[in-house]
C-alpha cells in the first residue's frame, strides 16, 4: 500500500475514534473525550517525533501534524456542537496537562538523549532536546488556534447563515486553525534563530494537507451525527466572539450548573427507585391480602356444592357475599391507590367543602343509626369556595367518618366539623371509639397495616383507607394531624390551604 494512503488511513482512523467517542458522550459521559484529548495532548508535549514523507518534499510529523490536527478538529467539534464554554474548559484543561508534562520533561532531561533513528520504510524517529520555549509556544498557539475556530466558524455563520453548508465554515475554522498554528508555533518558538522563515512554507504545506484530509470526516460528523445530540448548539445564532465572554468564574459556574445537575438528576434517579420498591412491596402485599379470601370463597364454594340443606346453603351464600364484597372494596382501594400515585397535579375546581361534606356523611348517616351512634355534622359558617378535587375530597372524608363508625362501640359519638382559620380550611373528624395505641399510630398509615384491635373489632377491612387520606391531603398540600387515646377515641385534623384562584 503506499505510503500516501497509509498516512490517509492513520489520520481517518484517529478522527474517526475520536468523534465515534464524542457521539457516544451523552450515554457514557464527557470524561472519556477529554481523557483521549489530554492523552494526545501529553504525546504532543514529550517531543518524541515520528515523521512520514508521503509525497517528494512533503514531511508529516506525527505529534505537531496528525496529533495537534485531531486535537484541533475535536476543539472544534466541542466549539460547534456543545458550545463556547464546553470547548473553553477543554482548552484549559489541556493548558494544564502541557504545563504538567513540561514539569515532567524539566526532570527527565537528564535521561532524554537527543537524536534520529529510521524506523521503517519513511518513517523516522526523533529525540529531541526539552525547550521550555516550545511549551511556551505550544500553549500561545493553541488560545490562538481556539480563537481562530471560534472567529472563522462563528463569523462565517452569523454573515452567511444557511446560504452556505455546514462543511464550508467547519472546514475553513479548521484550516484557519492549522495555519494559524503553523505560523505562530515558529513565530514564538524559533524567532532569532538562523533561517526559521524558511520553515513557515514547510509547516504551511504540512498543516494545509492535514486540513484537507480531516475536512470531509469533520463535516460528515456535524451534518450527519452531531444534530442528533441532546445538547447539540449548531443550529442556534451565537455571537461572533462569545469565546471571550465569561472567563474561569464563567467556568465555576458552568461546573455549579452541572453538579446541581447530577444532585437533581442523582435524586430523581432516588426516588425512581423508591417508586419501584414501594410498587414492589404493594405487589407482595396485594397479592397476599387478595389470596386469603379467594381462598375462602374457594372453600366455601366446596362447602356449597356439598350441603343440600337450605339454611346452610344461604348461609355460605351470605359469607360469599361479604367475602366478594370484601374483595371487591380492596380492588377499588387499590385501584384509587395506583391513580393518586400516578397523579403530580390536581384539576382543582372552586367548590363548596360544606357541599362535599354534606354529599360524603349523608349515606353514612343510616350506618351510624345501625350501631346506635351519633352522628354529628357541624359545618364552617362562611362557604366560600374553594380550591379542591371534589370527588377525591369526598373519597377523604367518606374513609374517615366510616372508619370512626366502625371503630366506635354501640351508644358512641362521631363528630364532623369544619372552620377556618388563617388562610386554611380545617376539617376534624372524631369519635368515642377504641382509640389507638401509640405504638400503632407510626404505621396505621402503612399500606395494609390493622392493628391486632381494628382487625378483632372488624375483620373486613382492607387497610388502605387512611392510606388514600394521607395521599389525597398530601396532593391538595395539606397537612394531616392524629390525636387519640385508647379507650377514650381518635381525632383526625385535616388542614387545607383555602385557595380560591
Amino acid at each position: 500500500m503506499p505510503i500516501g494512503l497509509q498516512f490517509i488511513l492513520l489520520v481517518w482512523v484517529f478522527a474517526i475514534a475520536l468523534l465515534a467517542v464524542h457521539y457516544a458522550s451523552p450515554r457514557i459521559g464527557a470524561g472519556p473525550f477529554i481523557v483521549i484529548l489530554a492523552g494526545i495532548t501529553t504525546f504532543l508535549q514529550i517531543q518524541i517525533e515520528v515523521f512520514f514523507v508521503p509525497l517528494p518534499g512533503i514531511i508529516i510529523y506525527l505529534s505537531s501534524h496528525i496529533m495537534l490536527s485531531v486535537i484541533l478538529m475535536g476543539i472544534l467539534v466541542l466549539y460547534v456542537v456543545n458550545g463556547s464554554q464546553v470547548a473553553r474548559l477543554t482548552m484549559f484543561g489541556l493548558i494544564a496537562v502541557t504545563c504538567m508534562i513540561a514539569l515532567f520533561m524539566l526532570v527527565a532531561q537528564a535521561v532524554l538523549q537527543p537524536g534520529s533513528a529510521q524506523i521503517g520504510g519513511s518513517a523516522y524517529v526523533l529525540i529531541a532536546n526539552f525547550q521550555p520555549r516550545v511549551v511556551i509556544a505550544s500553549i500561545a498557539t493553541l488560545l490562538a488556534d481556539m480563537i481562530a475556530i471560534a472567529i472563522v466558524y462563528q463569523g462565517s455563520k452569523n454573515v452567511f447563515g444557511k446560504r452556505i453548508p455546514e462543511a464550508i465554515p467547519a472546514g475553513l475554522a479548521l484550516l484557519a486553525a492549522l495555519w494559524t498554528d503553523a505560523f505562530l508555533f515558529i513565530l514564538f518558538s524559533e524567532l532569532g534563530t538562523p533561517g526559521f522563515v524558511s520553515d513557515i512554507p514547510g509547516s504551511l504545506l504540512g498543516k494545509s494537507v492535514m486540513a484537507l484530509v480531516l475536512w470531509p470526516v469533520v463535516a460528515f460528523y456535524l451534518t450527519r451525527f452531531a444534530p442528533r445530540l441532546p445538547d447539540y448548539q449548531g443550529g442556534e445564532k451565537r455571537p461572533t466572539f462569545d469565546l471571550f465572554r465569561g472567563g474561569m468564574n464563567e467556568v465555576r459556574l458552568e461546573l455549579v450548573r452541572v453538579r446541581a445537575d447530577l444532585a437533581v438528576r442523582e435524586r430523581e434517579v432516588g426516588e425512581e427507585r423508591r417508586k419501584v420498591q414501594s410498587l414492589r412491596d404493594f405487589i407482595s402485599e396485594a397479592t397476599h391480602d387478595l389470596r386469603t379470601p379467594l381462598t375462602a370463597i374457594n372453600l366455601k364454594v366446596f362447602r356449597l356444592g356439598r350441603t343440600t340443606d337450605p339454611a346452610q346453603q344461604q348461609a355460605q351464600l351470605d359469607e360469599l357475599n361479604d367475602l366478594t364484597t370484601r374483595m371487591n372494596d380492596m380492588i377499588d382501594d387499590m385501584l384509587t391507590l395506583s391513580r393518586l400515585d400516578s397523579e403530580t397535579d390536581f384539576v382543582l375546581a372552586p367548590i363548596s367543602l360544606n357541599e362535599v361534606v354534606r354529599r360524603a356523611c349523608g349515606p353514612l348517616q343510616a350506618l351510624a343509626l345501625d350501631k346506635d351512634l351519633l352522628l354529628h355534622v357541624k359545618l364552617r359558617a362562611a362557604d366560600t369556595p374553594i380550591l379542591l378535587d371534589p370527588e377525591d375530597i369526598e373519597r377523604m372524608v367518606t374513609n374517615l367518618v366510616s372508619n370512626a363508625i366502625r371503630y366506635t362501640p354501640r351508644g358512641g359519638e362521631v363528630r364532623v366539623e369544619s372552620h377556618d382559620e388563617g388562610s386554611c380550611s380545617r376539617l376534624s373528624v372524631s369519635d368515642t371509639g377504641i382509640g389507638i395505641k401509640p405504638e400503632d399510630q407510626q404505621r396505621i398509615f402503612d399500606r395494609f397495616y390493622r392493628s391486632v384491635e381494628a382487625q378483632r373489632m372488624d375483620p373486613a377491612g382492607t387497610g388502605l383507607g387512611l392510606v388514600i387520606v394521607k395521599r389525597i391531603v398530601d396532593l391538595h398540600q395539606g397537612e394531616l394531624t392524629l390525636k387519640s387515646e385508647v379507650g377514650k377515641g381518635t381525632t383526625f385534623e385535616i388542614s387545607l390551604p383555602r385557595r380560591t384562584t
